[in-house]
């Protein structure tokens, strides 16, 4: 469904959806009419791990959805992204590389049985600074767990599409991660020091402790976007 949800269908209503990839109008089993972009076909129980992603709340459908073009769309679906693993392990390390490549797994890691409906599983320290920040690099080799609890928060999905999904705050957020980066270079500025005269254990320390006041900011403005935290 457009608001990320994965839902079975039984029957395409228009053409466009007999595509994976492309959107469509489809009949439910329950015989509702909705709207979606069919992410799958196939008989049996066997998900693709794109669509365990969503049901997990760690694939942004937001973000799917702008995607205008089908074969964008249906890269996506099928595991196809620009993260290169071996390229990773290279250029930031094998703790950092494996914990890209398994950032679905927060949502387990949160507590799946702590999420309420429509929740999502949220990277407090986003996961896109592991790349940008050596800082991150050097606290997840001091033991940092990044897709643990300490970094994990479940956040209601917001979409302006669904009257269900109007008071959500979790969306995408280059704004919010834009803040969080500010925060990490300003504690260098702060320590007078760069990352290599800082031990690991002492950055992994900085690290919860960010964890912890992001935490802290989302839970002091429960109504507020996760984008709009950092305005």
């Amino acid at each position: 469904m457009a608001s990320g949800e994965v839902t079975e269908v039984k029957e395409v209503i228009n053409k466009g959806g007999k595509k994976v990839g492309q959107k469509g109008e489809f009949t439910t089993i329950a015989g509702e009419q909705i709207e979606g972009i069919l992410i799958g076909t196939g008989r049996g129980t066997r998900k693709s791990k794109f669509v365990k992603a969503i049901e997990d709340g760690t694939q942004d459908a937001d973000e799917f959805l702008k995607l205008a073009d089908d074969s964008a769309r249906q890269q996506l679906i099928r595991g196809v992204d620009s993260f290169n693993y071996e390229e990773a392990v290279k250029l930031y390390g094998q703790k950092a590389a494996d914990i890209i490549k398994n950032r679905s797994s927060i949502a387990k890691n949160a507590g799946k049985h702590l999420a309420k409906e429509f929740e999502q599983a949220h990277h407090l320290i986003p996961i896109e600074l592991i790349q940008k920040s050596k800082l991150i690099r050097k606290a997840i080799e001091g033991g940092f767990e990044f897709n643990g609890k300490i970094n994990a928060k479940w956040l209601k999905q917001f979409s302006s599409k669904f009257e269900h999904l109007k008071d959500g705050v979790h969306a995408s957020h280059p704004n919010y991660t834009k803040g969080v980066e500010k925060m990490l270079d300003d504690i260098l500025v702060g320590l007078g020091k760069n990352v290599d005269e800082i031990s690991e254990n002492e950055v992994k320390a900085i690290m919860d402790n960010i964890a912890k006041k992001l935490a802290r900011k989302i839970e002091e403005n429960p109504t507020t976007k996760i984008n709009d935290l950092f305005n």
